[in-house]
C-alpha cells in the first residue's frame, strides 16, 4: 500500500479457543470497532471484524476466517492499521496527533 497508515491497535493475545483476540486500543474514533468493519495488517492483509466486546481496558475481536486459538497465534504482536485516508477529518480548529 503506498498511502501512508495509522496503528489504531495491537494484538496482544488471544482470548479463549474460536479464534478471539485481545486488542489494546489505540483509536480515539468509536466506530473503528464496529462489526463488518475493516482493519489491515503490515503486511497489507485485510481483517474483517466480525464481532468487538469490552474487556476490562482492551477489546475482545473476532475476525472473520479467524477460527480457532492457532490460527489467531499467528496475529499475536502484530500491529492494526488504517489508511491515513479512512481517518475522519478532526473537529474545527484541532487536530490529530500521529
Amino acid at each position: 500500500m503506498d498511502e501512508p497508515t495509522l496503528v489504531v491497535g495491537v494484538i496482544t493475545t488471544v482470548h479463549g479457543l474460536r479464534g478471539e483476540v485481545a486488542v489494546q486500543n489505540r483509536s480515539d474514533n468509536p466506530d473503528r470497532w464496529r462489526p463488518d468493519g475493516t482493519v489491515l495488517l503490515e503486511d497489507g492483509r485485510s481483517l474483517t471484524i466480525a464481532s468487538v466486546r469490552s474487556h476490562g481496558k482492551r477489546l475482545l475481536v473476532k475476525f472473520e476466517g479467524i477460527e480457532d486459538r492457532a490460527t489467531a497465534e499467528t496475529l499475536r504482536g502484530r500491529s492494526v492499521l488504517v489508511p491515513e485516508s479512512w481517518v475522519p477529518p478532526p473537529p474545527a480548529g484541532s487536530w490529530w496527533a500521529y
